[in-house]
């Protein structure tokens, strides 16, 4: 640039309307800028622009603080009291936005739930026991380690697709949710044994193994 050229652009900068700090506003900026509001900023600078303001206040190299970021207890509260202003102010219209985000993200949700139990296996089947004494996951987690991931019933390898909790004593025969009225068993044989007791259980077996032995007798002898 040369010497005419950046005289011109200083006459034009000294008729222009941009606004010349002044050293007592600047001092005053400095002071007031890293504590001060919005608000109280342009109180205290009126007829200038904030982004006026905090341009200049970032040409002196000042800073705003930054905010403490809130932690998760500070923004479940905040969540919990504007949900409740919301239900506050109108119900029906709370509920069915509730109602309209709920079958909006039904499949996802779903989807997440489902892998958030399978992930805590023990954790989500400790979720359906009841009652006052009710077996832990710990508990759970434990007796699986007993069993060393075996049937109790069938001797067979347990996974978490065909694991499922029997009650030794059923609960509509008065049988608890405490661990030990608890056993790990396969799928089918808990399907099978439903609310029958070990012995009714034994007796079921035997009945079905002996009538199937008679009509394989029966087949060699050509009787049927």
């Amino acid at each position: 640039m040369t010497l005419w050229q950046r005289e011109s652009v200083g006459n034009i900068r000294a008729f222009s309307k941009r606004h010349r700090w002044t050293s007592e506003e600047e001092q005053r900026l400095r002071e007031v800028y890293t504590t001060a509001s919005r608000e109280q900023l342009a109180t205290l600078f009126p007829g200038l622009a904030l982004r006026s303001i905090e341009s200049k206040a970032n040409g002196l190299g000042l800073k705003k603080p930054r905010r403490q970021g809130r932690d998760k207890a500070t923004v479940l509260k905040a969540k919990r009291e504007d949900m409740a202003r919301r239900r506050k102010v109108n119900i029906d219209a709370f509920r069915a936005r509730g109602r309209a985000h709920h079958f909006k993200n039904h499949e996802e949700n779903k989807a997440k739930q489902r892998a958030y139990c399978a992930k805590r296996f023990f954790w989500a089947r400790a979720n359906k026991l009841r009652g006052s004494g009710k077996a832990t996951h710990k508990d759970l987690a434990s007796l699986w380690r007993k069993q060393k991931g075996r049937c109790a019933l069938t001797g067979r390898r347990l996974n978490r697709d065909n694991a499922h909790l029997d009650h030794i004593t059923a609960r509509a025969r008065g049988g608890t949710d405490d661990v030990n009225n608890l056993r790990w068993v396969c799928r089918e044989a808990n399907l099978a044994k439903r609310e029958l007791s070990d012995v009714e259980f034994l007796h079921l077996c035997e009945d079905v193994m002996r009538w199937i032995g008679e009509r394989l007798d029966r087949v060699v002898r050509g009787d049927l």
